[in-house]
Formats: structure tokens, C-alpha cells, sequence
């Protein structure tokens, strides 16, 4: 059990980034909680994630979400329920109304309740995050979906070779890892984005990703380990041996990607 709890505890501090955050929404909690008196806002801000919380660090409700789930590593998503920063705007008002200032000029109250403070948790908020565009994943919009053209087409030509209908599940290059399920949700990732955003061990991404020459086998092993439907490759990838000799039938292919299908599998 404690080990499980850990492992919430580190979800949770990755979530958090650079913790800045995190750590002023705790202290944001903290504060309505003692000081908030509207029992909608303490419903809102306060209760219900305080409840999410706790089942977040639940081992108990950890095995559960994974038996149910049967799949542990999204458990993070409920973190989303607990809005950050609505809850550190909020506490910056009530902290507005709450501090002394007896005494001062209407003019001065007004300027400080209104805009200083305000202002002040706003770049608060700001300075927590960084900036969008520094990320290598914003790129100027080739279509009405904003992921690269390739994406899109590795998608279709996937769903043109299975005729759609039901999930499959795919692997492909880190590179299209952010984008696949943006545009088809029916498209299953055998690893996600976490895994390449954190640095997890996936046997996939390692053979697949691999430097150099892919050892063709060991990737095959992983995929059905996985499995794996299909499997996207860069064209200038090489293996060493051809990928049908693992019975892996090229049936579409992009300007970038070759697009194969496990012929040991069912996809009708």
C-alpha cells in the first residue's frame, strides 16, 4: 500500500511542474477553507477537491480505478477536477475583502481591492506556467485539426485499411505520440504521451525509438506483448531484417511513414 502511495505522490508532483503552482494552490485551499464562509464557494473550491484528493493518494481507490479502468496511468486526468486557478483567483479575493485596511482612503481601498491585488495573483498565476511557444510541439496550423498533415494522414490511412468501426491499437514514432488520438479516438496508443514526457520505461519506445538499426524482432516481441494492430515506422528507419518476415504486411504508407499491420492479428 505504501508503495502505491508513493507512486500517487509522484504523479502528483509531476502534474504540479516546477511545483510553483501546486504550491500556491495548497496554500490557496488552506486559506478558504479557514476563512471562506459561502457554502456554495466551499462546496466548489474546497469540499469536492478535497474529496479528489483524497482518492487520488487512496491506494485502496487506486486498485480500484485500475481494475475498472485498466489503465493506472491516466490516473492523473482526476487532478483535472480540481481547478487550480479558479481556486487561487478566488482566495485572492477573499484575501482582498479580508485584510485590514481601516483607516484608508475609499480612492486607495478601491484601487487595491479592484486592480493591485488582483493584478499581483494573475502574474502569480502566470509566472507558475511557461511559455506555450517554447514548446516544440507548437507549430504553425497545417489544417482545421492544428497537428501536422502527416498525422492526419497515418490516421486516415489506418482507418481506410480497417474500415473503422471499433478501437485498435497502434504504435507509433514519439514524434506523432502528442497527435494520433487528437484526431482519431478510436486509434489506441501502445505507448502515450506521459511516457515520453516523463522518461518511463516502455519496451515499445525502446525498440521503436531506438538509435540506429531497429532490431526487428524485439519490437515485433513488444508490439504482441502490447497488441499491437499496427505499427508506423519512419521511412528512413532501418531494420535489421524485413519487417513482413515478422509477419508485418505494409499496407499504406505516407511522404514520411510506412504504415504496417500484424497479419497474426484479426483486423477485418
Amino acid at each position: 500500500m505504501y508503495g502505491i502511495f508513493m507512486e500517487s505522490v509522484v504523479i502528483f508532483k509531476l502534474y504540479g511542474g516546477n511545483g510553483v503552482l501546486t504550491i500556491l494552490y495548497l496554500f490557496s485551499l488552506v486559506f478558504l477553507l479557514i476563512r471562506e464562509r459561502d457554502r456554495t464557494v466551499r462546496r466548489l473550491f474546497v469540499w469536492l477537491p478535497l474529496l479528489y484528493l483524497f482518492l487520488f493518494f487512496c491506494p485502496l481507490f487506486r486498485k480500484l480505478y485500475v481494475r475498472v479502468m485498466h489503465a493506472g496511468d491516466t490516473q492523473y486526468r482526476m487532478l483535472w477536477l480540481c481547478p487550480m486557478g479558479m481556486t487561487v483567483a478566488c482566495a485572492g479575493c477573499r484575501l482582498a475583502s479580508w485584510l485590514p485596511m481601516r483607516g484608508a482612503h475609499l480612492t486607495v481601498k478601491r484601487f487595491f481591492d479592484r486592480l493591485l491585488l488582483p493584478a499581483l495573483t494573475a502574474v502569480l498565476i502566470l509566472l507558475c506556467g511557461s511559455l506555450v511557444y517554447r514548446n516544440p510541439y507548437v507549430t504553425r496550423a497545417e489544417n482545421a485539426w492544428h497537428i501536422p498533415q502527416e498525422a492526419v494522414e497515418v490516421c486516415d490511412a489506418i482507418r481506410h485499411d480497417y474500415g473503422g468501426g471499433y478501437r485498435v491499437r497502434v504504435a507509433v514514432p514519439e514524434d506523432l505520440v502528442h497527435f494520433i488520438r487528437q484526431y482519431d479516438t478510436d486509434l489506441i496508443l501502445a505507448y502515450g504521451r506521459d511516457i515520453v514526457a516523463y522518461g518511463y520505461y516502455n519496451r515499445v519506445r525502446e525498440a521503436l525509438d531506438a538509435p540506429g538499426i531497429i532490431d526487428m524482432t524485439e519490437l515485433s516481441e513488444a508490439l504482441r506483448e502490447t497488441e499491437a494492430d499496427y505499427l508506423v515506422m519512419k521511412r528512413e528507419k532501418e531494420t535489421d531484417h524485413a519487417p513482413e518476415e515478422e509477419n508485418w504486411f505494409l499496407c499504406a504508407q505516407t511522404d514520411e511513414y510506412l504504415i504496417y499491420r500484424d497479419v497474426k492479428r484479426s483486423v477485418d
